[in-house]
């Protein structure tokens, strides 16, 4: 007797759906998947995704599952391909991230794997040196060091630009503190290897000089009639202003600067003039009483921004050291240098003289660092580009966690 045939079907469909419940349903191996846009050990900068790429021929992917510091995120999409969201509110440093991938099967055969990796999502931070001190009327040397790799570093003090430059891993520049200056900042804009880019603003607190008083100043007709000449001041003022801008994008001196001439010093910086005309103003410059013809040296190694006679500093020679920094010799007796010039320390510039607004034989010394006046004498006790022992030291300090 032959058998039916929903006998034969029934049959069939029972050998079918055994073998899909053995090889499908039951099945027992996970799914394999790999992993792009992370690697262990690696920075991460977020927001940003992962993708998991998964695979089983068998049931099919299912559910993926993942977790940063036992924290589950958000996974998008379908199939087999997915993306981990990582949000920004991952703070810096590192994380462990567990990666769990299951089948559809019953069985829900899981793989899974887990690494290590770092976030960074913050511009670079810098530190100042610990003995950093702006006092009115003086040059300021800026140290800093930086927590991790900076680029493209932009900074400004009391909202002038300072440009910096890096040698042995600590930043420096120069800059100066007018004889009126008040609390400041510095302000740096850098960006780190991943992109992150930022501010930091640091404070610069200002310590108050009180300038001596200089009393009365007596000028003769002609140079009383110069000082009010708004004409000759300003053909005097741009001339200079224009050599203190002549671009030097390197620093040429280093070191302590020499002293420029033997003498007296007659009038130091900073202190307060009454002339006969009824101006007031602080003098800008050191004064170093010397006889005519004594020779006059640059402070420092440089290039001659500017060698001609002036209304008002006479017969004057502005010499630019770097980037941000320049000296000048005025009222000189003659010039030995000309425009373009490059000199070395201690090497002749001229002579002193008395030429333009002058009382008598003098070197008025003075020194523009950052765009303002400040002392020339303070170059003479400090080098303005290496850090003391201390500093050094507490900028290559180890950094701690922000």
């Amino acid at each position: 007797m032959k058998p039916r045939p929903v006998f034969v079907v029934a049959a069939v469909l029972s050998v079918i759906v055994a073998a899909f419940a053995r090889f499908v349903l039951l099945e027992d191996t996970p799914p394999t998947f790999t992993v792009s846009g992370i690697q262990a050990g690696h920075v991460v900068v977020p927001p940003g995704q992962i993708v998991v790429s998964a695979s089983d021929g068998i049931s099919g992917v299912g559910e993926v599952v993942a977790l940063v510091d036992g924290e589950l995120m958000v996974v998008e999409g379908e199939g087999d391909e997915r993306r981990v969201l990582l949000p920004t509110r991952l703070g810096d440093g590192q994380h462990t991230l567990v990666l769990l991938v299951r089948d559809r099967s019953w069985n829900r055969n899981e793989a899974r794997s887990k690494l290590e990796f770092l976030t960074d999502s913050s511009p670079p931070r810098f530190r100042l040196a610990p003995s950093t001190q702006a006092t009115q009327g003086r040059v300021l040397p800026i140290f800093l060091s930086a927590d991790e790799f900076a680029r493209d570093v932009e900074a400004t003090a009391f909202g002038r630009p300072l440009p910096l430059e890096k040698r042995d891993g600590i930043w420096f520049g120069v800059t100066g503190v007018g004889v009126s200056e008040e609390d400041g900042e510095l302000v740096i804009t850098a960006e780190d290897a991943h992109g992150n880019r930022g501010e930091r603003r640091l404070p610069l607190p200002v310590t108050p000089t009180v300038f001596p008083d200089g009393g009365v100043v007596t000028l003769d007709a002609q140079r009383q009639k110069n000082q009010k000449d708004d004409t000759l001041r300003a053909q005097d003022g741009e001339k200079r202003s224009a050599a203190y801008a002549v671009p030097q994008p390197t620093w040429l001196s280093a070191g302590t600067a020499h002293l420029p001439t033997e003498g007296r010093v007659s009038s130091p910086f900073g202190k307060v003039r009454t002339y006969n005309t009824g101006v007031v103003r602080h003098h800008l410059g050191t004064d170093i009483a010397a006889g005519q013809g004594t020779p006059v040296f640059s402070a420092g190694a440089g290039v001659v921004a500017l060698a001609e006679g002036l209304p008002i500093h006479g017969n004057a020679v502005v010499v630019r050291h770097g980037p941000s920094l320049s000296t000048s010799y005025n009222h000189l007796h003659s010039i030995a240098v000309e425009v373009g010039q490059r000199i070395e320390r201690a090497d002749v510039v001229g002579t002193v003289g008395s030429t333009g607004q002058s009382t008598g034989p003098h070197l008025h010394w003075g020194m523009v660092a950052g765009g303002v006046a400040v002392a020339a004498e303070t170059w003479l006790d400090t080098d303005l580009l290496t850090p003391i022992a201390s500093d050094r030291a507490a900028l290559e300090a180890p950094w701690t966690a922000p």
